[in-house]
């Protein structure tokens, strides 16, 4: 892989150009974001966003799916 694209390393060890891909959204009942979903390789592969109190706490890893 060349060039100045930058990479993210997925929980699988995956190089992925997330900035590239299309991405979707993912949205909890109350409208808060749920998780953003690309795919790669013809895998997908997901973020997820953790609330508490309603406030945005925690933003995980990328996980395949």
């Amino acid at each position: 892989m060349s060039g100045s694209q930058d990479y993210i390393v997925a929980s699988d060890g995956e190089r992925i150009a997330v900035d590239s891909l299309d991405q979707s959204f993912n949205y909890n009942a109350d409208g808060s974001l749920n998780y953003i979903q690309v795919t790669h390789t013809g895998a997908n592969y997901r973020q997820s966003y953790t609330y508490t109190s309603g406030k945005l706490t925690g933003i995980s890893k990328w996980v395949k799916q």
